[in-house]
């Protein structure tokens, strides 16, 4: 059996169980009438579902070792796997839904990137598509860090167990920087502790929009993503083409 990265587990740990959003992702999917791009794949938790429903998904992923772990996993499946940085421009085709999940445009950090995305989101638009993109609203929200201090996550692996808290949630004017142990124990009683370090960019609403309207898009809906008990809440942004909404 091959060995799994220790950045796929991680990831797959701390994102990879996120179920709040999929049933908008779903709906939207089922909308949207053709294939799907979605940035910000990793190891294919929206992308691997959408498939199982049918949908063609053209997946993005930077890191090579989560893209090469879901074309392992997407055997089988409409799903193409492109390793990539979406603000490079790659040739990704058009498509009418284009979905950037989870809290891809904060990760990116910079408005530069930002409007990198949006504006190869644009690009990638059929006639009539949508760009959606989610975030966690912590402008509005405050409990964000509160939320994430209460849980641990973990799972058992080949005999190992992988353990994943936050410890630190800092809130400044444009960033969230979020502090996690992690550890792992093996078999034998052994254990490892690291720390990982994320920063997530402060965004609202009408700074989003504002930014993607720099790109050409143009807001046509709010979606709320609730929280849970296990799960954030989130927002997802829906824009259209903004040149071509002008021209009806």
């Amino acid at each position: 059996m091959t060995a799994v990265a220790e950045a796929v587990i991680w990831h797959d740990l701390e994102c990879g169980r996120y179920r709040a959003d999929l049933p908008l992702w779903r709906e939207l999917g089922a909308a949207a009438g053709g294939p799907i791009l979605e940035i910000g794949a990793g190891t294919g938790r929206v992308a691997l579902d959408l498939a199982r429903r049918g949908h063609a998904v053209t997946a993005v992923e930077i890191d090579p070792e989560l893209a090469g772990e879901l074309v392992t996993r997407a055997a089988g499946l409409p799903v193409d796997v492109l390793c990539a940085d979406i603000t490079q421009q790659p040739d990704t085709g058009r498509h009418p839904l284009v979905i950037a999940p989870m809290q891809v445009i904060q990760v990116l950090g910079s408005e530069r990137a930002r409007l990198a995305l949006l504006r190869h989101a644009s690009g990638c638009l059929a006639p009539g598509g949508s760009v959606v993109v989610a975030f966690v609203d912590t402008v509005a929200d405050r409990t964000f860090g509160r939320s994430e201090l209460k849980h641990e996550d973990s799972l058992v692996l080949d005999g190992s167990r992988y353990t994943s808290r936050a410890v630190s949630v800092q809130f400044s004017r444009r960033a969230i920087q979020i502090v996690r142990e992690r550890r792992t124990r093996d078999a034998a009683g052994g254990e490892r502790r690291s720390r990982s370090h994320q920063s997530l960019a402060v965004l609202s609403r009408a700074q989003i929009t504002a930014e993607a309207a720099r790109a050409g898009l143009e807001l046509a809906r709010a979606h709320a993503v609730p929280g849970t008990d296990q799960d954030l809440g989130c927002v997802a942004l829906a824009f259209r083409d903004g040149a071509e909404s002008a021209a009806r």
